[in-house]
Formats: structure tokens, sequence, C-alpha cells
């Protein structure tokens, strides 16, 4: 039988040889993570959908089991005082070049509404031996809102019928309006509006600032319902 032919170097122990294999001729996994699905805005004491997606872009098995966690942060960096809203395990081994994904609904904490940040780190307690422990994070930036926070402040009937609606906006989100005829989560529809009182082009969206805005519609009805919404 030929000899096989394996990269590595040996060290001789008293009596013993050891043979040391490189890492690189076994083949060694790469965890990262490279998307994080979730909405731009979440509303405490509500739930959302998160799910995140990562790879293995190393030369080897990355051999289950090992855990993702989830946490919410008023930075882009892990650390003290972060929030852990779920932690999830892989119980499956991902071959090189492979990808995985996992999903969980989270409650949004009960934090002062303001910018914050969604972040995954795979692999968090580092049971899988990886090529590199330094790109095991994904971020992505969520806006947290108090029930109080995006609402409707005013609604008052101008001289030419429309009607004025004053609305909180949120800095860096874009708003819409809905209506519907009965208070049914299945029945509101987006309501094109004016961003003058005797504008003539209708719009669908508006950019928030943090402060109060208004915009004009044509009443929908004598018993119609209106909301402020952020995509």
């Amino acid at each position: 039988m030929s000899p096989i032919a394996i990269k590595g170097r040996a060290c001789v122990l008293g009596t013993v040889t050891l043979f040391v294999v490189a890492s690189s001729a076994l083949g060694q996994p790469d965890l990262r993570p490279t998307g994080i699905t979730a909405p731009a805005l979440g509303t405490t004491q509500h739930t959302i959908d998160v799910s995140w997606d990562a790879e293995n872009r190393g030369n080897g098995e990355a051999k289950a089991s090992w855990y993702d966690t989830l946490y919410l942060s008023a930075d882009e960096v892990v650390g003290a005082g972060d929030l852990t809203l779920a932690q999830l395990a892989r119980s499956q081994p991902v071959a090189a070049g492979g990808t995985y994904t996992l999903a969980q609904t989270v409650t949004v904490p009960n934090v002062a509404a303001g910018n914050y940040y969604l972040i995954v780190l795979v692999d968090v307690y580092n049971y899988v031996y990886e090529e590199s422990e330094a790109n095991n994070q994904f971020t992505k930036a969520i806006a947290i809102t108090g029930p109080e926070t995006l609402r409707i402040v005013a609604i008052n009937k101008m001289a030419n019928g429309r009607l004025r609606i004053d609305f909180q906006s949120i800095s860096g989100l874009t708003h819409h309006l809905e209506t519907c005829g009965a208070m049914e989560e299945g029945l509101w529809a987006r309501e094109p509006f004016y961003i003058t009182e005797d504008g003539t082009e209708t719009q669908e969206e508006i950019a928030g600032t943090g402060a109060t805005l208004s915009i004009y519609v044509v009443p929908a009805g004598p018993r119609a319902f209106y909301r402020i919404a952020a995509p």
C-alpha cells in the first residue's frame, strides 16, 4: 500500500511520536451571518417576526450543535446592557459552502422610544472551532415606539370640506395613512392624502421628522376610521 501524504509536523515526546495535522489540511468551518429579516418599526410589548441567514464560508463542515443569539442594542456592538430577544439552537451540521436560516417571533421589550439595532451573533458560545471568530455578528437598524408614540393628535374639518389630520411622526421613517369603515384589522387600506389644504396632487407617504405633521384628506365616509402607520 502506498503511503498517504498528510500536511503537518511530527512531535516526539519521549518514546511517543505525535503527528500534528494542520487545520488547513483537515478543513475548517467559518460561520458568518449574512442578513436579518425584520420590520423597520416595532412597538413595545408587541411581537415582531425576525429571521436570520448564515453561511459556512470555510472549507470544512460545521458540526452540530451550536447556538445563535438575537439581541436588541442601543448601538451596533453587543455589550453590557443589551437585551436578549431569542436564543436558538442549530442542531444540524452545515457543510462547507452551505447555509441555514433560523426564525423566531419575539416580543419587543418595554424600552424607551428611539432608534435601536437588532444584532445576531452566531455560535455565541464558540462551540464550533472556526477559521475566524471575528465575523460572527450581523446588525440591522430598527425603530422602537411606545403604544402612544405613533398616533393621531387631532382631526379637524377645513373650510373646503377636507379633513386635516395631525399626527406625531417618527424621525427616519416614512408614514402612510390608512382608513376603514369598521374597526377590524383586515379591512384597513391605504388612503392617499394631500400635504397642503388646497393641494391638487395626492401622495401615499410622508417622511417623519420627529415633530407633529399635518396631512389633508377628502372624508372617506361619515363613519370612517383613520390611523397612521409606518412600513
